[in-house]
């Protein structure tokens, strides 16, 4: 919690990957840890209303589920615990690496540039 001076603290969190459990146990994970973030923030000093999600690759694309699916109920699992918390978060950066997809386009030669994205060559 070396961040606290300053107003910052930051919590790594874990969640089951594909090879354990399928989707959307992902985001339930994400969810819940945040839902324990905020009911054990007067404990760790944290602003229950500042919350943040970061991540890149596959973490980027749970933080951006985190600020765009709010309490939306279907993505939620009550029973991982906190039932009584918010699973939103007040922001997201959300680290997705474009210059790969980019990169394999060129190494492989297929195409133009816009067709590594799906845009159909005419």
């Amino acid at each position: 919690m070396g961040f606290l001076g300053p107003g910052y603290a930051i919590v790594s969190i874990n969640y089951r990957l594909s090879g354990e459990a399928l989707w959307p146990v992902h985001i339930h994970d994400c969810k819940a840890a945040v839902r324990w973030l905020r009911a054990h923030a007067a404990e760790y000093h944290l602003d229950p209303d500042k919350i943040a999600a970061w991540g890149s690759s596959a973490g980027g694309h749970l933080a951006a589920m985190l600020g765009t699916s709010g309490d939306v109920q279907t993505l939620e699992d009550l029973s991982l615990g906190n039932p009584g918390q918010s699973s939103r978060v007040q922001a997201v950066i959300d680290i997705i690496w474009l210059m790969i997809v980019h990169l394999i386009g060129e190494r492989n030669r297929k195409g133009t540039p816009g067709s590594y994205y799906g845009v159909k060559d005419y």
